[in-house]
């Protein structure tokens, strides 16, 4: 595969207990089948865990087979599958696979609704790199704002005093004090 300047990652939403994606993810997918309608050999990163209790399905692998029914072409598909939010998305992204996206574009694909605080996560996250976000529409629901505004509050408050870019440090403070890593709502990554 010939050196590619950007690669995209697409954060997961939801899915049934069988992989079946809701259509928000579905719009999160076919957003980034547009994104690369006339590129080949890009770098995909599909975000999300087996959230489900009902299931052993990987949220990222839902993503990445509906993708490939969508677009059969040649890419180089990575599944982040320990990701358990936007946080541990950006977050784990940078940690384990640094060395695939150092200097890149990084193209993120989420719904419109979670544009600012994912551009404001992966930015400070990846503080270096250029961060270009990528929107599914989805109709306007306020409950969505008020998680957006109340999200974006705890990650602020969480990373507070840890320089931009310091992935240790990040990492660091993700796996002891986010409650989706450190052991207080779900197992403890480590």
């Amino acid at each position: 595969m010939k050196n590619i300047d950007e690669c995209f990652v697409v954060l997961g939403h939801l899915m049934s207990a069988t992989g079946e994606l809701s259509n928000e993810s579905k719009r999160r997918v076919l957003k980034l089948v547009e994104c690369i309608k006339d590129k080949e050999n890009q770098l995909i990163f599909f975000c999300g865990w087996d959230y489900r209790n009902d299931s052993n399905i990987k949220l990222a692998k839902a993503l990445s087979d509906f993708f490939i029914k969508q677009k059969p072409s040649a890419h180089k598909i990575i599944l982040l599958e320990s990701s358990r939010d936007t946080v541990g998305d950006a977050v784990l992204l940078k940690y384990y696979f640094e060395n695939h996206i150092a200097e890149k574009k990084i193209n993120v694909i989420t719904s419109n609704y979670h544009i600012d605080r994912s551009q404001r996560i992966f930015d400070f996250v990846f503080y270096q790199n250029d961060i270009l976000m990528h929107a599914a529409k989805i109709e306007f629901n306020k409950e969505n704002d008020i998680h957006e505004y109340k999200s974006l509050e705890a990650f602020e408050e969480t990373f507070k005093d840890i320089n931009p870019g310091d992935i240790d440090a990040i990492y660091e403070r993700l796996i002891s004090s986010h409650p989706y890593y450190n052991g207080k709502i779900h197992a403890r990554l480590d």
